[in-house]
């Protein structure tokens, strides 16, 4: 598909499996061969600053969801991220490649009044939202494929529930993102007071 929009992506697919296949084979290329967390800095740093602090930890790997019209297998229903061990002290990236509007978006239901709304995105656009709140999608019943990117962020001084999940651990899960000057000097200093 050279060249082709990625709204159209379910047009080259035959079947689930295939399109599971190569979102893990996209995945993996994504994670070892682009340097996405410069991307992510440089494109939403400023607004991560204002929530988690300057100092940030990084989901290891950026995640590739792909939602095609009618595919049922493909869907994450109203979930919290802390339910499956993420850290609920964290920020959830959501990043889409392709126009993100009614059933081929995601949903999120306001933390204060519960009313589910549907995110509109373009291309370009990114959301960033608490994981606390409910959150998922629904099946695509519109004529395009969704296509998106999503990562978790938190304060690097947020506390590591790697004991209450210990898939979820800084350095297998979380890594360093962004560490300021003082941080840094400080932590050194630490150490040596330490020894």
């Amino acid at each position: 598909m050279p060249n082709a929009n990625l709204s159209e992506l379910h047009k080259s697919v035959t079947s689930y499996h295939q399109l599971n296949t190569n979102r893990q084979a996209c995945f993996n290329r994504i994670n070892k061969e682009l340097d996405w967390k410069k991307f992510i800095y440089e494109s939403t740093y400023d607004s991560l600053k204002s929530f988690l602090g300057e100092d940030l930890s990084i989901q290891r790997a950026i995640n590739l969801s792909i939602q095609i019209p009618g595919d049922s297998s493909s869907l994450l229903s109203a979930h919290i991220d802390p339910r499956s061990g993420d850290s609920p002290f964290q920020r959830v990236i959501w990043l889409p490649l392709t126009n993100a509007y009614g059933s081929n978006s995601m949903f999120i239901d306001s933390p204060t009044s519960g009313v589910r709304s549907t995110i509109t995105t373009s291309i370009g656009d990114y959301l960033l939202f608490d994981s606390n709140c409910i959150h998922g999608n629904v099946v695509n019943e519109t004529q395009e494929t969704r296509i998106s990117l999503n990562v978790r962020v938190k304060s690097w001084f947020a506390p590591d529930l790697g004991d209450i999940a210990p898939d979820r651990a800084f350095g297998l899960y979380y890594e360093d993102f962004v560490m300021t000057t003082t941080t840094l000097r400080g932590l050194n200093l630490y150490k040596q007071a330490m020894k």
